[in-house]
């Protein structure tokens, strides 16, 4: 018996139930295909001669023992046992042992019963042959969606005999490795429900599996993978992705919207908005012409089974030339000089502009704003020569608009722009022209005296060869006046008076014959010395010198006294005449005094000596510039008139009540 004591078995945990002093360990779990034993705990004194009968089912005796006083105990097997069984007392531990020596299998699954000597008091145990739960599987339980929460089930059963009623639990691995995403939770009895508390997208394709293990006894196989298959909505984009510029009236623009995920791919749908209202449900959208109407925000979503997409935007924005919306005068078109004034030009544009408001009569630009949508032009004091047409015009990258003319009208008194010019073609020939400034624009009156004390006399268009008022734009006037073949008595003082409803401006000028002649009387005989020296306010001429011989006649050719004096009054006067054209060419070239002057190829005629009346101020005329630096091309600057940087004039007022001016130098 000493080599049953010495086999080794595998024992489970049992629990002891007593009865009428056996106790037995209950029940065993003994896995399949493994030894193991029973185990029986006596809790009282074991006489001598005990007898304990182990049997199997009610009615199969596993084995009978027999304890003989001071001898070991008889113990008597089944045959069915025999080989595959011990069983034995330990007297001084109180404790009888069942032991398989071989396998344990199925069919030694069930109870057992053990009753000591002859009592009717048995005590039952049952022998449970564990084996691996079954191969568990995962339950998804349907389509799994991102954003959401999702369970998944893993499930087995017992496969020990008899069924244990143990629980099974369940261990989890996601891609071969235990879960440590604190989104993935494990509950549920035994751990069979492993909840995704937040589904993502990049959970797809994920491999899940689970393992079964049967309390007291084995594990089972893990499970096959699931692959998590995450349907999500699909994610757009919006070709081209940047934001669009375009010009209006470009043709054939095309935006266009591309899932580039989503789960699953199929059922596909589009819908298209512009600023919030939907335009269309194609996958894209087409402008075939560009509108002003076509700008704006423009976003995309699409749409599958799970649902829709985060919208994808972009911009379109037209670009087009600025539209003028308002070019104004703030208040009355129409001032009184001195009084303020602002001009407003405001432009539609998709991007700021620059705005310039210029003179249409002058070119100038008045003012100039840069990256604005409108542009304010104010003026403390209205001048006289902003009386003009105005334009306002805005550019941006696309080009540049202008507005429809602004006529803009300062109320003032009239007065001389750029001075008065004179020709006199001949001695008998004259040509006077001026400009005047003004609003509303002057009327002219002509008035003539023949000496600076003589009464004036108006002067009708008769008089005139040509008498012509043009009309350059709407405060300036052009006056031409010319008179052919000059009488003595038409030689003179002429003034010209422009007057409007504002004042009067009055400028008065004299026209004499050119050149200088002198008689000297009584002259005796002999040789005479002519000089002659031109002065004026800046000094004199290199003096001009002459000789002249006067021949005296006797008595005695009384009766000659007649012709010859007349020859000698001719011949006097040719000397004369000789020494004051040589003297006068002499001053004419070095002092230059004369009435009128020719100009270079492009001016006129200018009066030197000429007495102007402008605002009760007087002053010569100089030479006439040449005409295109007299363009009205600094209309909004200050006027002033043109000062006479040659001539040596000066002139004084005349003691009578006229008024007027002549030259005394």
């Amino acid at each position: 018996m000493e080599w049953n004591r010495k086999i080794l078995f595998r024992i489970l945990t049992l629990q002891l139930i007593s009865l009428n002093g056996v106790q037995l360990q209950t029940p065993a779990y003994i896995i399949q295909n493994t030894p193991g034993c029973l185990n029986i705990s006596i809790s009282s004194n074991i006489p001598s001669d005990f007898t304990i009968f182990i049997s199997f089912n009610t009615t199969l005796t596993v084995c009978s023992i027999i304890g003989i006083p001071d001898a070991d105990p008889i113990i008597v097997f089944a045959i069915a046992y025999r080989g595959r069984i011990t069983c034995e007392v330990n007297v001084p531990v109180k404790r009888a042992d069942i032991c398989f020596t071989a396998a344990v299998n199925e069919s030694d699954a069930g109870v057992y019963y053990v009753r000591l000597g002859t009592s009717s008091d048995i005590t039952t145990t049952t022998l449970f042959v564990m084996n691996p739960p079954l191969k568990p599987t995962i339950n998804t339980h349907g389509l799994i969606v991102s954003s959401t929460v999702h369970n998944l089930t893993c499930s087995s059963t017992s496969t020990s005999t008899p069924t244990t009623g143990l629980l099974i639990t369940y261990s989890w691995t996601v891609n071969d490795a235990n879960i440590t995403d604190p989104r993935f939770t494990i509950s549920g009895q035994g751990g069979r429900i492993l909840t995704i508390n937040k589904v993502l997208k990049q959970d797809k394709g994920k491999r899940v599996q689970c393992i079964a293990t049967e309390e007291k006894g084995m594990s089972s196989d893990p499970s096959d993978e699931k692959t998590l298959d995450v349907l999500y909505t699909p994610e757009v984009i919006i070709t081209p992705s940047t934001n669009v510029v375009v010009e209006l009236g470009k043709t054939n623009v095309q935006l266009e919207c591309s899932v580039y995920d989503s789960n699953p791919t199929t059922g596909l749908m589009y819908r298209w908005t512009k600023d919030g209202s939907q335009i269309s449900t194609n996958q894209t959208v087409i402008m075939r012409t560009v509108r002003k109407s076509d700008q704006g925000s423009y976003q995309c979503i699409a749409s599958n089974s799970v649902g829709t997409s985060v919208p994808a935007t972009v911009t379109v924005e037209v670009l087009y030339i600025p539209e003028i919306e308002r070019f104004t005068v703030l208040g009355e078109q129409t001032v009184t000089e001195s009084d303020p004034f602002s001009m407003l030009c405001s432009v539609h544009s998709p991007r700021p502009a620059n705005i310039t408001i210029h003179n249409l009569n002058t070119s100038e630009v008045i003012s100039r704003g840069y990256n604005v949508l409108s542009l304010n032009f104010t003026e403390s004091s209205a001048r006289c020569l902003q009386t003009a047409v105005y334009g306002c015009s805005a550019e941006n990258i696309v080009g540049i608009t202008k507005s429809a003319p602004l006529e803009f009208l300062v109320k003032c008194m009239p007065r001389s722009l750029n001075g008065l010019y004179f020709q006199q073609f001949s001695t008998e020939n004259l040509h006077i022209s001026a400009r005047f400034l003004a609003y509303p624009l002057p009327s002219i009156q002509w008035t003539f005296r023949k000496t600076s004390t003589a009464p004036e006399t108006a002067i009708n268009d008769d008089f005139w060869n040509t008498a012509i008022t043009t009309t350059m734009n709407t405060s300036i006037s052009s006056v031409l006046v010319t008179k052919e073949s000059l009488q003595l008595e038409q030689f003179g003082y002429y003034t010209a008076n422009a007057s409007n409803d504002q004042g009067s401006f009055i400028t008065t000028f004299l026209v004499q014959p050119e050149g200088n002649s002198v008689i000297i009387p009584n002259l005796e005989s002999g040789l005479y010395t002519f000089t002659l020296i031109a002065t004026n306010t800046h000094g004199e001429s290199l003096p001009a010198t002459d000789n002249c011989q006067i021949k005296g006649l006797n008595q005695e050719t009384d009766s000659l006294v007649p012709v010859l004096g007349s020859l000698f009054g001719f011949v006097l006067l040719i000397c004369i005449g000789l020494v004051s054209f040589i003297i006068i060419t002499k001053v004419l070239r070095q002092k230059r005094i004369i009435c009128c002057r020719e100009l270079d190829q492009n001016q006129d005629y200018v009066l030197e000596n000429v007495t102007r009346a402008d605002n009760h101020q007087y002053q010569d005329i100089t030479t006439k510039p040449d005409r295109s630096g007299h363009q009205e091309a600094a209309l909004s600057s200050q006027h002033s008139d043109v000062e006479n940087s040659e001539s040596g004039n000066v002139y004084d007022k005349v003691d009578d009540s006229s008024g007027h001016y002549i030259n005394t130098g």
